[in-house]
């Protein structure tokens, strides 16, 4: 799912009201595989992002992630280790040559109901069931890791989506289905649901994936 970071954005892109939808599962069985430059967490989380815009500077769009918690340095991270975009062809180039944000172009179910919220995507189908008001401080999304080439190589790209929530609501997160090779969520954590205004960030730094962070962090240029 490596796509090429042709054009890192050099600033950020306020996109406006945005609904996230974020569900955490312990893994079962082996940790997955990660590259040498990153750190496995115990417990490793396996965490799902779905993220739908109504509208941007390309269209709307709708993304859904499946991610993997880990560490680079002391920092914590997750890495994309599945993706998948709804998106005219322009948008999607837009996200991923900007961002890295890319995969599979399909369609993804994004429903909300009064008793649930439900992500359907290729990869993965996950619900949010009894969702109850919380407030916005008590969600975090960790930074992701993008898997990326550039003209130096393979690398990951820090993304770190800046969220201004006005509404979260938490509930229990049910795990219909995942196909994610070598990625086995199992035990529920939490699921949030959420609606704020969202700032795809200036993109800064790339990560050799094969070398710790204090020698393989580089600073994209401007």
């Amino acid at each position: 799912m490596t796509v090429s970071l042709s054009a890192p954005a050099a600033e950020s892109i306020v996109l406006g009201t945005a609904e996230i939808f974020q569900a955490a599962f312990e893994h079962a069985g082996t940790r997955p595989s990660l590259p040498p430059g990153l750190v496995p967490t115990n417990p490793t989380l396996v965490t799902l992002l779905a993220i739908r815009v109504p509208d941007g500077p390309h269209g709307g769009f709708t993304f859904a992630q499946v991610r993997i918690s880990c560490r680079s340095g002391a920092r914590a991270r997750a890495l994309v280790t599945s993706s998948t975009v709804d998106a005219s062809a322009e948008c999607a180039e837009w996200l991923a040559a900007g961002w890295g944000i890319g995969g599979d172009r399909a369609p993804i179910r994004y429903e909300r109901r009064f008793d649930r919220v439900h992500v359907t995507a290729p990869h993965v189908d996950v619900s949010l069931r009894g969702p109850r008001p919380i407030g916005v401080d008590d969600v975090q999304y960790v930074t992701g890791l993008h898997p990326v080439t550039t003209a130096s190589g393979d690398r990951l790209a820090q993304v770190e989506l800046e969220i201004a929530l006005d509404r979260v609501e938490r509930g229990r997160p049910e795990l219909h289905s995942c196909s994610v090779p070598g990625v086995h969520p199992r035990f529920a954590v939490v699921a949030t649901s959420a609606m704020g205004t969202l700032t795809l960030p200036k993109v800064r730094f790339v990560l050799d994936p094969d070398l710790p962070p204090h020698l393989g962090t580089e600073r994209v240029a401007a």
